[in-house]
C-alpha cells in the first residue's frame, strides 16, 4: 500500500513539474521587455521657454508574452535630448525635433518633439 502511494505521489510530482514547465514563455521562464514605444503624452504643447519634462513622454513597455506595460517611473531610462534645441532645459527654437529614448540594449525609439512660440 505504501509503495503504491509513493508511486502516485511520485507521478503527480512528475506531472505537476511538466505543466509548470511548460506554461513558461521563454526558455528561461521569465517574461522581457521586447521593447518600448513612446509618444508625446496628450494635451501636451511644448512652447519656447519651457522646461522639457521626462513626465510629457508616455512610455509603454512590450513584453515577450505580448502584453504592455505602461512605464509609470522613467529614471531607468535614457532620454537623449541632444537632438532637442535647450538650453538649461528649456526650449529655446521653434520647430519640430527628434528625442531619442534608450534603455539597455533594445532598439532606441525617436519621438517627433514640436516646439511652438
Amino acid at each position: 500500500m505504501k509503495k503504491t502511494l509513493t508511486a502516485a505521489l511520485v507521478v503527480v510530482v512528475i506531472i505537476s513539474a511538466v505543466f509548470a514547465l511548460s506554461a513558461c514563455e521563454n526558455e528561461d521562464g521569465e517574461v522581457r521587455i521586447e521593447k518600448l514605444e513612446a509618444s508625446v503624452a496628450k494635451n501636451t504643447v511644448y512652447k519656447i521657454g519651457t522646461t522639457f519634462e521626462k513626465s510629457t513622454i508616455a512610455i509603454t513597455a512590450v513584453l515577450t508574452d505580448g502584453t504592455k506595460q505602461t512605464v509609470t517611473s522613467p529614471d531607468a531610462i535614457d532620454f537623449d535630448t541632444s537632438g532637442l534645441e535647450l538650453k538649461a532645459g528649456k526650449f529655446t527654437k521653434e520647430g519640430t525635433f527628434i528625442l531619442v529614448i534608450k534603455y539597455l540594449r533594445l532598439e532606441p525609439v525617436e519621438v517627433e518633439i514640436n516646439v511652438v512660440k
